[in-house]
């Protein structure tokens, strides 16, 4: 993997509710810093949307990356949905990794109109 192709994290506001999106390669090299960046975006959010449809490769370090942050916003009351479209290398990995479907969604509009 190339810098240029490592994970990005961005943030923007819809609708009140916090969207991160991750762009690039997800995995083991850069988890760990993603991990940060996105516990430090979603600490004050009422409610957070990850989208994924960024990504170009997502392993299973992304993906405990995915699973921490869901524990985390369960454990504040916090609702969240993972944003993968279907076809993408994220659903995919995440299809694998048997991720809960009930976080799942396939836009990030559908995911904003599922929040409570």
């Amino acid at each position: 993997m190339s810098p240029d192709d490592a994970c990005r994290v961005s943030t923007a506001e819809r609708d009140g509710r916090l969207v991160v999106c991750l762009t690039g390669e997800l995995d083991v090299a850069v988890a760990g810093e993603v991990e940060r960046a996105v516990n430090a975006a979603v600490a004050a959010a009422a409610a957070v949307v990850v989208d994924l449809d960024g990504l170009t490769f997502l392993d299973s370090a992304g993906v405990r990356v995915l699973d921490h942050l869901l524990g985390a916003c369960y454990e504040r009351g916090v609702p969240v949905r993972v944003v993968a479209t279907p076809g993408s290398p994220a659903a995919f990995t995440l299809r694998v990794c048997a991720f809960p479907d009930h976080v799942m969604c396939a836009s990030t509009d559908e995911a904003l109109a599922d929040l409570p």
